[in-house]
């Protein structure tokens, strides 16, 4: 995790909102997740995102909206679902 990733994490827990939108890489690092894995899920709309010029973006409001309603279950649902993807394992339909 880069210095900027982590200032940008505390200063969001200090309820400073330093930007509208967080980068994969800030947002991986906020679920502790793998910055492919993260990919894989924004890319399948689990994490609710937009693409503007090339560039995935995760607005700061919905993550956290998202995040909230998230269950257990949701997650477990999702990563094992990307990663059956990712290696070609997995129910078939």
């Amino acid at each position: 995790m880069t210095s900027t990733t982590i200032e940008l994490i505390r200063a969001h827990a200090a309820g400073v909102d330093v930007a509208a939108v967080y980068t994969v890489a800030e947002t991986a690092a906020l679920l502790t997740l793998s910055l492919g894995s993260t990919y894989a899920l924004v890319r399948e709309g689990v994490i609710p995102a937009k693409k503007i010029g090339g560039r995935w973006v995760i607005p700061k409001e919905r993550f956290h909206q998202w995040l909230n309603a998230l269950t257990s279950d949701d997650a477990d649902d999702a990563l094992t679902a990307t990663r059956d993807r990712a290696t070609g394992t997995g129910r078939r339909g």
